[in-house]
């Protein structure tokens, strides 16, 4: 069912997207902006309901980054120690700010990628 489910949405995904004529740009040109927030844009505007829907994918992806976050780090990163140096000034896991890194770090960057690049 959900496999269903995701292929229509990524068939009307694409229908969308070659009705209003969106393609792909570089993500290093000024002004970036990744392809469904030009649909979403095309679509519906720069309302509240933009920010809306690129605020529910953002809560989407970190919610499935936070779900494969176990595995990556039991494969990538066994230790803790390992994970210590990779970043310089990341906020701890008790909350504290300390010049260690996070052991979630992957989740981290990804989201924070993600986001710059809506």
């Amino acid at each position: 069912m959900i496999i269903f489910l995701l292929a229509v949405l990524l068939a009307g995904i694409s229908y969308l997207v070659k009705s209003y004529g969106i393609a792909a740009t570089d993500p290093g040109q000024p002004g970036y902006q990744s392809v469904l927030s030009m649909l979403t844009a095309a679509v519906f505007g720069k309302g509240f309901f933009y920010y809306l829907t690129i605020g529910s994918i953002l809560v989407v992806l970190s919610l499935s980054a936070n779900t494969l976050l176990p595995i990556f780090r039991a494969f990538v990163a066994p230790s803790r120690k390992t994970t210590t140096f990779l970043m310089s000034s990341a906020i701890a896991d008790d909350g504290s700010s300390t010049p260690m890194a996070s052991s979630s770090w992957p989740y981290c960057v990804g989201v924070c990628s993600f986001s710059s690049a809506v």
